[in-house]
């Protein structure tokens, strides 16, 4: 499973198109408002998920130079003259030099992940018993870990029957 939240809101969209919308009344207006106003929000998130980063990457750049603007015009002896240094500094290191292309790493790696797929099938086509045993044992303990990720992902849907012995979505995400 990949983590694609646009692909997941396009199932909402579905489920209010095809579930919920025929059974509001056509007299019911504030409710088909609402309906329509949850499927444009819904759209638009879909639309600016893929440029979140790069949004926020472009906000922080533009503070930054207002923020150098700014700087010269407070007196040295200004504990805000340190404070706004300090803060300028902490942007420039935690900024990427570049936004990384989420669309181009999503696709190289679903290109690795279909090559891994068919290369695993391959091996263990005919495998012998020690590749069973040392190959085997990575790929289990790689699906283990996976699955665990995966379903803590989506935990806060409901559905898992043990969500307490699942890390955190940020330990999932980042490790």
């Amino acid at each position: 499973m990949v983590p694609d939240t646009t692909l997941r809101l396009k199932a909402v969209l579905k489920a209010l198109n095809e579930v919920i919308e025929p059974v509001i009344p056509e007299d019911a207006a504030l409710a088909r408002e609402q309906l329509a106003l949850a499927r444009k929000s819904i759209a638009l998130v879909i639309e600016q998920i893929p440029l979140e980063l790069a949004y926020m990457i472009r906000d922080v750049r533009e503070d930054m130079a207002l923020a150098r603007q700014v700087l010269p015009r407070l007196g040295p002896d200004d504990p805000l003259s340190t404070r706004l240094e300090d803060s300028i500094a902490d942007a420039e290191a935690a900024l990427p030099v570049v936004p990384p292309d989420a669309a181009a790493l999503k696709a190289t790696w679903l290109q690795m992940k279909e090559a891994l797929q068919d290369a695993v099938d391959n091996l263990f086509a005919d495998a012998p018993d020690e590749l069973w045993a040392s190959l085997g044992r990575a790929v289990i303990e790689y699906s283990e870990r996976r699955n665990l990720r995966e379903r803590a992902w989506v935990a806060a849907t409901g559905f898992d029957p043990e969500p307490g012995k699942l890390p955190s979505l940020r330990e999932a995400a980042l490790g």
